[in-house]
């Protein structure tokens, strides 16, 4: 029963996180979803509502947990659903808007979340089990 519960999206721009948090939102969830950019931007919202009044979107980067340690230890649920699958030269960029190194994104995001918990959750981390053959290095 999920009624009332608090998860936290990390990813929740994501593809996944986004499904994830409209089918949260339908089994009457508190959905938090983390964003750097504080907002829905993917235009691939699948809730019903537009302006995503039922899910409350928290600025911040994991990488950087201190300013939402509070919202991290709030939540029930910590679903992680960040990721990515190559190295490109967005990722790899440290300017505004370059979300890290593959092993920023897939690893080191997980070991940041863990450091600023205060007691243990519940948390489901969402990650490829294997690699596409074209990916050999990872």
């Amino acid at each position: 029963n999920l009624i009332g519960k608090r998860i936290l999206i990390l990813g929740g721009n994501g593809y996944l996180g986004n499904y994830l948090a409209a089918r949260l939102v339908q089994q009457q969830a508190t959905v938090l979803a983390l964003s750097r950019l504080a907002n829905h931007h993917t235009g691939q919202d699948k809730t019903s509502d537009p302006e995503n009044q039922t899910i409350k979107w928290v600025k911040g980067n994991i990488l950087e947990p201190e300013p939402i340690k509070n919202t991290i230890n709030s939540a029930d649920v910590i679903v992680h659903a960040i990721g990515t699958l190559f190295d490109t030269s967005v990722t790899k960029s440290t300017k505004p808007g370059g979300i890290g190194t593959y092993e920023q994104v897939n690893r080191d995001t997980l070991a940041s979340l863990l450091k600023v918990l205060e007691k243990p959750k519940k948390i489901i981390y969402i990650s490829s089990a294997a690699h596409p053959p074209f990916l050999a290095r990872y």
